[in-house]
């Protein structure tokens, strides 16, 4: 993953490192939790974790191919990137939404049908939206409050509500 949203020039690689295990562990302990809860003996819960660990860390690596494609490339070496994280939204959409249809429906480049397409949109138009949001925040307000992010809510994004009405077309 990204190690860090932000460029300035105190960037630490070890606490984005520390961060982003941090993260990890937190998310194997909550799944970990709920597939006991679910009734997942501990035999199979290793197999379970296994196959969820590889799902994500494919997600992840679709979702940074699709950053990477976007944000502007520092000026060499080890130097911060200087200006805005995602300079060309439209190009942004596009990446996330070609990493949200392969997460959901495979690596393929089938056709894919226009409601899929609308609400890998609406995805990606949410996580590109709060990327720029995050990029606001300096690293400062993240560390004080123990990067405890909290996230504009997908309904009011228009994420949950898009009518498809409005977005597909009849062929004509």
């Amino acid at each position: 993953m990204c190690p860090s949203i932000h460029r300035s020039d105190e960037f630490d690689h070890a606490e984005a490192r520390l961060f982003l295990q941090q993260l990890l562990e937190r998310m194997w302990e909550h799944i970990s939790r709920s597939l006991t809860g679910a009734g997942a003996h501990d035999i199979r819960l290793n197999k379970f974790l296994k196959e969820i660990q590889d799902s994500v860390f494919g997600s992840f690596i679709a979702y940074d191919q699709a950053l990477a494609r976007v944000v502007p490339a520092s000026n060499g070496g080890n130097s911060p990137i200087r200006g805005p994280l995602i300079g060309d939204y439209d190009a942004a959409i596009e990446s996330f939404v070609k990493a949200t249809m392969s997460n959901f429906f495979g690596p393929t480049e089938a056709v894919r049908d226009d409601l899929s397409t609308v609400q890998a949109k609406a995805l990606a138009d949410y996580m590109v939206g709060q990327l720029q949001r995050l990029e606001q925040c300096s690293d400062e307000t993240l560390r004080s409050a123990g990067y405890c992010i909290v996230w504009e809510d997908p309904v009011s994004a228009r994420i949950m509500n898009v009518d498809i009405r409005d977005e597909i077309r009849p062929a004509s």
